[in-house]
């Protein structure tokens, strides 16, 4: 069938990236980025829907040698990514432009006073602009500019305490213009070395998040990002992670990765707030609480003339808010559902093969999980008062799986 093909589509991608050597302790790249893809799906002879997005990024990193024992690299970044999906129905437009600006400034100095400690330290900040305007029929029914500043500065020293042991302290110090936010980010790494083929791993760490994704189920779109503000508080969780690398045999590695992360103060536009004009800015989202954990598998082969590695992840997400997803009959009791991006099971294959020193053939295979669906029990007919007076079908959903 070809109902869910579009009728003309097309895919633009340019990269590049430039190195110079300026002397030994001196280095300068610059990289671009380029891509545009457009998409037109025509359902009927004066309707259709046209989705054009895309990004652009520029940076140039530097990177300087002070000495023997502090090294340094510095990278500026500017980007811009954008959607404008628009839908045409019986000669009226529908359009939408989102457009995000980033310029960013980021900094990284190591330090090695010793055989026993690598001394991590550096910075991130920048300028960030969401810009949002919805129209009906070339006219504008919402309009909206965010501009906020944001920092982090972290430092982490990687300590030997003895062959066998290794301890990874750190902290991150992160801020958000928007809400004037500071938030703490401790984090604690500890490697055991019981022989030379096992390490055992142990992770903790606190992260916080400025910025949510407000996702379409239609298409990826017409997603847009919203920031943290006055009441409304920045996302947080608290992560571990524990883990085995080993070589069981030479040139064959396998590692395992189990971990659990705690999601708070999650936060999305309300659904059930139909008319979000002239509402203070915290009292269009819902807030809620969510949790991940999962299990990372990778196999590898370095060794003979058929190369590759294997890697399997499964992971589940859960999230809730309330009011949502109610069992039927039984309001204010939220139960936890996946969210949109949520993929339980992810397999990766990569084999290759060195016919001689100037042919080889590679073969990949990728199995994922696909997005959740939830399918509706029924369907009731209701009569809309005092609006229209007309009778329309309304879904009764069940649980959200």
């Amino acid at each position: 069938t070809t109902e869910n093909v579009p009728d003309s589509f097309y895919f633009l991608d340019v990269n590049g990236k430039v190195n110079y050597d300026a002397n030994e302790n001196n280095k300068i790249s610059l990289a671009f980025y380029a891509g545009t893809d457009n998409l037109k799906f025509p359902f009927a002879t004066d309707a259709g829907i046209d989705l054009n997005y895309g990004n652009q990024t520029l940076s140039s990193t530097w990177t300087h040698i002070f000495s023997d024992k502090v090294f340094s690299n510095f990278t500026l970044t500017g980007s811009r990514y954008f959607n404008y999906p628009s839908i045409n129905l019986a000669s009226t437009p529908i359009e939408r432009s989102n457009n995000i600006y980033d310029f960013s400034l980021k900094g990284d100095i190591e330090y090695l006073p010793n055989d026993n400690h690598e001394i991590s330290t550096g910075f991130w900040m920048g300028n960030l602009t969401l810009k949002l305007q919805d129209s009906f029929d070339g006219e504008e029914t919402f309009s909206s500019r965010i501009q906020t500043q944001y920092g982090s500065w972290y430092i982490q020293d990687k300590w030997n305490i003895t062959d066998q042991w290794i301890a990874t302290p750190g902290l991150r110090i992160a801020g958000f213009s928007e809400g004037n936010y500071l938030r703490m980010e401790p984090r604690m790494a500890l490697e055991y070395r019981p022989t030379d083929r096992i390490r055992l791993q142990g992770a903790y760490g606190r992260y916080n998040q400025f910025l949510t994704l407000i996702s379409n189920e239609a298409f990826t779109g017409f997603d847009v990002w919203l920031t943290t503000d006055d009441g409304v508080p920045p996302a947080y969780g608290n992560q571990y992670v524990v883990g085995a690398k080993t070589i069981p045999w030479e040139g064959y590695g396998l590692d395992l990765e189990l971990y659990y992360r705690s999601m708070n103060d999650l936060f999305e536009l309300d659904p059930f707030i139909s008319d979000q004009a002239g509402l203070p800015y915290e009292e269009i989202f819902r807030f809620g609480e969510g949790y991940a954990y999962g299990a990372e598998l990778f196999f590898e082969r370095q060794v003979g003339r058929l190369t590759g590695f294997a890697g399997y992840t499964f992971s589940v997400t859960r999230r809730k808010f309330p009011n949502f997803n109610d069992p039927i009959l039984n309001q204010g009791t939220a139960r936890y559902y996946p969210p949109k991006y949520d993929r339980i099971h992810d397999l990766n294959i990569v084999l290759q093969y060195d016919i001689n020193s100037r042919w080889s053939t590679t073969v990949t295979f990728n199995y994922a999980t696909g997005q959740a669906y939830t399918k509706p029990l029924g369907r009731t007919t209701a009569f809309d008062l005092p609006t229209s007076g007309l009778n329309y079908d309304q879904l009764i959903v069940g649980r959200v799986n």
